[in-house]
Order: C-alpha cells, then structure tokens, then sequence
C-alpha cells in the first residue's frame, strides 16, 4: 500500500484527483464561466442570440454543484477518520470555496438574465436595491 492511498484511504470520494476536483472544482468552473462568457458575448451579440451565454452558466453551474457535491461527500468520509488531517481539511474548505463559486455562478447568471448583454450602455437597473 502506498503513503498516498493510506493517508487519502481508498474511497472514490477521496482520492486525490477526486479530492482535488472537490477542493477547486467550483472555483476553476466560476474562472472558465468568466472567460468564456466574455469571449462569447461579440459572438452571441452579432449571431442575435442570447442563449449560448446561458448555456456556459449552465454548464458551470453544473460542473461547480458537482465539485460541492464531492467536497461533501469527502467531508462525510473523512469528518471519523483522525489520520487524514490534510484530506479532511481540503474537504472542509473545498465545500465553503465550491459553495462561494456556485453563488458567484448563480448571481452572474442572474445579471445575465436582468441585464441585457447585447444592449450596448444600458445602465444597471437601480429597482434591484
């Protein structure tokens, strides 16, 4: 048995590929959200659609809930276990980093579907606050 699956234990939610999907997964997801949506927004502006940009939300939305969902799990699997210090502490701060990402996702969909991107200078719609 090698010191890595020892310390990281056997389970799929915590090897360390997985382990390390569910501590930055969501935050790579919120990254690839930011610049694809805005290298497609002149693409999706001059086609005169709107909905690719929903589709990235989407998938990043996706791709973050699933990194969440892996961090809690390896949270629950590691929470007994007093060997995997370092494991249990990348599951605890993945679940709260994949969790900020997936509000960030969420909000910037929001904004999406509030603000119009193709509008040009359209200003911020204040009957929000």
């Amino acid at each position: 048995m090698s010191g890595a699956h020892s310390i990281f234990g056997g389970s799929p939610a915590t090897r360390p590929g997985v382990l390390a999907f569910a501590f930055l997964g969501g935050f790579v997801a919120w990254l690839g959200d930011l610049v694809v949506s805005w290298a497609l927004v002149p693409v999706a502006c001059n086609a005169g659609v709107v909905w690719p940009l929903h589709a990235v939300a989407a998938a990043s939305a996706l791709v973050a809930g699933g990194a969440l969902m892996l961090a809690i799990a390896a949270r629950r699997r590691l929470s007994a276990d007093a060997r995997a210090s370092r494991p249990a502490f990348m599951a605890r701060v993945g679940t709260g980093l994949n969790a900020l990402a997936l509000l960030a996702i969420a909000f910037m969909w929001l904004l999406l579907v509030l603000i119009e991107p193709c509008a040009g200078n359209q200003e911020f719609p204040l009957w929000l606050f």
